[in-house]
Protein backbone atom coordinates (compact mmCIF):
# COMPACT_ATOMS: atom_id res chain seq x y z
CA UNK A 1 0.00 0.00 0.00
CA UNK A 2 2.89 2.54 0.80
CA UNK A 3 4.71 1.90 -2.13
CA UNK A 4 2.37 2.98 -5.02
CA UNK A 5 1.95 6.33 -2.88
CA UNK A 6 5.48 6.51 -1.93
CA UNK A 7 6.50 6.51 -5.77
CA UNK A 8 3.24 8.32 -7.09
CA UNK A 9 2.90 11.32 -4.39
CA UNK A 10 5.87 12.05 -3.38
CA UNK A 11 8.53 11.11 -5.39
CA UNK A 12 6.38 11.92 -8.67
CA UNK A 13 6.76 9.04 -10.61
CA UNK A 14 5.09 7.30 -13.10
CA UNK A 15 2.93 4.47 -12.94
CA UNK A 16 5.34 2.31 -14.42
CA UNK A 17 7.73 2.68 -11.51
CA UNK A 18 5.43 0.80 -9.38
CA UNK A 19 5.37 -2.09 -11.63
CA UNK A 20 8.87 -1.89 -11.66
CA UNK A 21 9.70 -1.66 -8.31
CA UNK A 22 6.72 -4.87 -7.72
CA UNK A 23 8.94 -6.80 -10.58
CA UNK A 24 12.01 -6.16 -8.93
CA UNK A 25 10.08 -7.72 -5.49
CA UNK A 26 8.89 -10.52 -7.36
CA UNK A 27 12.33 -11.35 -9.47
CA UNK A 28 14.44 -11.30 -6.40
CA UNK A 29 12.00 -12.98 -4.66
CA UNK A 30 11.73 -16.08 -6.90
CA UNK A 31 15.84 -16.17 -7.02
CA UNK A 32 15.55 -16.31 -3.37
CA UNK A 33 13.06 -18.91 -3.06
CA UNK A 34 14.96 -20.75 -5.77
CA UNK A 35 18.73 -20.84 -3.87
CA UNK A 36 16.61 -21.10 -0.46
CA UNK A 37 15.14 -24.70 -1.09
CA UNK A 38 18.42 -25.98 -2.39
CA UNK A 39 19.73 -25.33 1.64
CA UNK A 40 18.87 -28.64 3.73
CA UNK A 41 15.90 -26.85 5.88
CA UNK A 42 14.92 -30.20 8.50
CA UNK A 43 15.35 -28.97 11.91
CA UNK A 44 16.70 -25.47 11.02
CA UNK A 45 13.32 -24.25 9.61
CA UNK A 46 13.14 -21.39 12.51
CA UNK A 47 16.34 -20.26 11.28
CA UNK A 48 14.91 -19.60 7.98
CA UNK A 49 11.39 -18.31 9.32
CA UNK A 50 13.67 -15.82 11.55
CA UNK A 51 15.83 -14.40 8.71
CA UNK A 52 13.40 -13.87 6.46
CA UNK A 53 11.35 -11.60 9.21
CA UNK A 54 14.91 -9.84 9.82
CA UNK A 55 15.67 -9.51 5.97
CA UNK A 56 11.76 -8.24 5.53
CA UNK A 57 12.39 -5.34 8.29
CA UNK A 58 15.72 -4.21 6.96
CA UNK A 59 13.73 -3.92 3.33
CA UNK A 60 10.96 -1.66 5.37
CA UNK A 61 13.50 0.03 7.03
CA UNK A 62 15.15 1.34 3.53
CA UNK A 63 11.71 2.11 2.57
CA UNK A 64 11.06 4.09 5.55
CA UNK A 65 14.52 6.08 4.49
CA UNK A 66 12.91 6.37 1.32
CA UNK A 67 9.68 8.05 2.79
CA UNK A 68 11.65 10.26 5.23
CA UNK A 69 15.33 11.28 4.06
CA UNK A 70 14.74 10.46 -0.09
CA UNK A 71 16.84 8.81 -2.03
CA UNK A 72 14.71 8.19 -5.08
CA UNK A 73 13.98 5.27 -6.88
CA UNK A 74 17.40 3.65 -6.43
CA UNK A 75 16.81 3.84 -2.67
CA UNK A 76 13.25 2.12 -3.48
CA UNK A 77 14.15 -0.65 -5.93
CA UNK A 78 17.13 -1.64 -2.89
CA UNK A 79 14.21 -1.71 -0.17
CA UNK A 80 12.05 -3.89 -2.74
CA UNK A 81 14.95 -5.93 -3.46
CA UNK A 82 15.64 -6.81 0.29
CA UNK A 83 12.13 -7.43 1.24
CA UNK A 84 11.98 -9.87 -1.86
CA UNK A 85 14.84 -11.61 -0.84
CA UNK A 86 13.20 -11.98 2.44
CA UNK A 87 10.32 -13.97 0.79
CA UNK A 88 12.54 -16.91 -0.14
CA UNK A 89 13.98 -18.37 3.27
CA UNK A 90 10.76 -17.31 4.76
CA UNK A 91 8.63 -19.33 2.78
CA UNK A 92 10.84 -22.35 2.89
CA UNK A 93 11.18 -22.11 6.11
CA UNK A 94 7.34 -21.83 6.59
CA UNK A 95 6.29 -24.81 3.91
CA UNK A 96 9.35 -27.09 5.15
CA UNK A 97 7.96 -26.34 9.06
CA UNK A 98 4.62 -27.16 8.02
CA UNK A 99 5.66 -30.28 6.11
CA UNK A 100 7.18 -31.72 8.57
CA UNK A 101 4.86 -31.09 11.80
CA UNK A 102 1.68 -32.10 9.92
CA UNK A 103 0.61 -35.50 9.76
CA UNK A 104 -0.08 -36.92 6.52
CA UNK A 105 -3.41 -37.67 6.74
CA UNK A 106 -3.86 -34.21 7.70
CA UNK A 107 -1.89 -32.23 5.00
CA UNK A 108 -4.26 -31.13 2.71
CA UNK A 109 -6.60 -29.66 4.89
CA UNK A 110 -3.95 -28.30 6.92
CA UNK A 111 -2.64 -26.72 4.46
CA UNK A 112 -5.70 -25.36 2.59
CA UNK A 113 -6.65 -24.08 6.31
CA UNK A 114 -3.37 -22.27 6.85
CA UNK A 115 -3.14 -20.93 3.28
CA UNK A 116 -6.82 -19.88 3.51
CA UNK A 117 -5.61 -18.02 7.13
CA UNK A 118 -2.93 -16.55 5.31
CA UNK A 119 -4.57 -14.65 2.25
CA UNK A 120 -7.09 -13.44 4.78
CA UNK A 121 -4.59 -11.03 6.30
CA UNK A 122 -3.82 -9.27 3.12
CA UNK A 123 -7.10 -7.49 2.74
CA UNK A 124 -6.81 -6.74 6.82
CA UNK A 125 -3.50 -5.51 6.60
CA UNK A 126 -4.32 -3.50 3.49
CA UNK A 127 -7.29 -2.02 5.13
CA UNK A 128 -5.45 -1.19 8.41
CA UNK A 129 -2.49 0.24 6.06
CA UNK A 130 -4.41 2.49 3.90
CA UNK A 131 -5.64 5.08 6.58
CA UNK A 132 -2.00 4.73 8.38
CA UNK A 133 -0.63 6.10 4.52
CA UNK A 134 -3.07 8.32 4.11
CA UNK A 135 -1.80 9.99 7.62
CA UNK A 136 1.70 9.81 7.44
CA UNK A 137 3.62 7.39 4.74
CA UNK A 138 7.18 7.43 7.22
CA UNK A 139 4.59 5.91 10.08
CA UNK A 140 3.42 3.30 8.37
CA UNK A 141 6.57 1.98 6.60
CA UNK A 142 7.84 2.17 10.80
CA UNK A 143 5.05 0.25 11.45
CA UNK A 144 5.66 -2.36 8.42
CA UNK A 145 9.12 -2.33 10.56
CA UNK A 146 7.84 -3.07 13.74
CA UNK A 147 5.77 -5.81 12.58
CA UNK A 148 8.52 -8.01 11.20
CA UNK A 149 10.56 -7.52 14.51
CA UNK A 150 7.52 -8.90 16.56
CA UNK A 151 7.57 -11.89 13.51
CA UNK A 152 11.34 -12.78 13.98
CA UNK A 153 10.67 -12.14 17.93
CA UNK A 154 7.85 -14.65 18.16
CA UNK A 155 9.32 -16.88 15.98
CA UNK A 156 12.63 -17.53 17.81
CA UNK A 157 10.17 -17.95 20.86
CA UNK A 158 7.80 -20.27 20.12
CA UNK A 159 9.94 -22.18 17.41
CA UNK A 160 12.47 -22.01 19.77
CA UNK A 161 10.29 -24.64 22.25
CA UNK A 162 12.31 -27.63 20.19
CA UNK A 163 10.62 -30.04 22.74
CA UNK A 164 6.80 -28.24 21.48
CA UNK A 165 7.68 -28.47 17.78
CA UNK A 166 8.97 -32.10 17.57
CA UNK A 167 6.11 -33.09 19.81
CA UNK A 168 3.46 -32.19 17.31
CA UNK A 169 5.44 -33.26 14.43
CA UNK A 170 5.29 -37.00 16.08
CA UNK A 171 1.58 -36.44 16.82
CA UNK A 172 2.15 -36.05 20.68
CA UNK A 173 0.18 -33.07 22.56
CA UNK A 174 2.69 -31.26 25.08
CA UNK A 175 0.87 -30.13 28.20
CA UNK A 176 3.06 -27.78 30.81
CA UNK A 177 5.24 -29.30 33.03
CA UNK A 178 4.31 -33.14 31.59
CA UNK A 179 5.65 -35.36 29.00
CA UNK A 180 4.40 -35.50 25.71
CA UNK A 181 0.69 -37.86 25.30
CA UNK A 182 -0.47 -39.43 22.63
CA UNK A 183 -3.33 -37.80 20.55
CA UNK A 184 -5.88 -40.09 20.17
CA UNK A 185 -8.24 -40.14 16.62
Amino acid sequence: VGLPVLLLTQLHLGAASVGAMYAVMGATGLVATLLAGRVPSERREERFIVAGCVLAAVGMVIMLIAASAGGGLVVVGVGMAVFGVSQGPYDVGMFSLRQRVTPAAWMGRAFAVSMSLNFIGMPIGSAIAGPVVEHSLPVAFAVAVLGNVVAAVAATVMLGRRQYVEAVGSGRRVQSGAQPKQFHD
